[in-house]
């Protein structure tokens, strides 16, 4: 009777831990399921131009922004004085983002690197690197980076950027 009744009582001096382990098994696995969450929308939100982010709705483009000054299908323009900003849709969302003009509204319009219209190419290239070289004509030349051009003029200046998903 001696060696069941030690038994139990060696149990119940368990049970405190065994529940401490279950809490502990129990937190650690809702901060990975919240970690991943923030890590898919990270994702999600990598790609941006101007507040609006590669996959957001045309809902969230609205509410950003308002109406569009052009509406042609899947394509809305917002024309801001000396700079109109692109916003193209496809079945998941928006699927390419560009700027394109002079400094206006442009500091709003910077890369997740903060490139934006009006720098230098040397700014492109410090933020960037070099990138391929996709075209070098008299009038511009255009760096191709994964989802990303930007577009450098006679000055060595950005005066158009595009952002788009693969």
């Amino acid at each position: 009777m001696g060696g069941k009744l030690n038994s139990t009582l060696k149990i119940l001096r368990l049970c405190p831990i065994i529940i401490l382990m279950k809490r502990l098994i129990i937190t650690i696995a809702m901060l990975l399921v919240v970690a991943l969450a923030i890590g898919q929308s990270a994702v999600k939100k990598g790609l941006s131009l101007g507040g609006i982010y590669i996959g957001d709705s045309k809902r969230e483009v609205l509410t950003k922004y308002g109406q569009p000054d052009e509406k042609d299908c899947d394509r809305w323009v917002y024309d801001f004085n000396k700079c109109k900003f692109s916003v193209e849709f496809d079945d998941d969302g928006v699927s390419l983002l560009a700027v394109h003009g002079e400094l206006d509204r442009a500091s709003s319009f910077k890369t997740r690197l903060g490139v934006r219209l009006g720098d230098k190419e040397a700014t492109l290239i410090k933020a960037y690197g070099k990138g391929t070289l996709e075209y070098d004509g008299a009038a511009t030349r255009i760096r191709m980076y994964p989802n990303f051009n930007a577009h450098i003029d006679t000055a060595n200046k950005i005066y158009l950027m595009e952002i788009y998903k693969k």
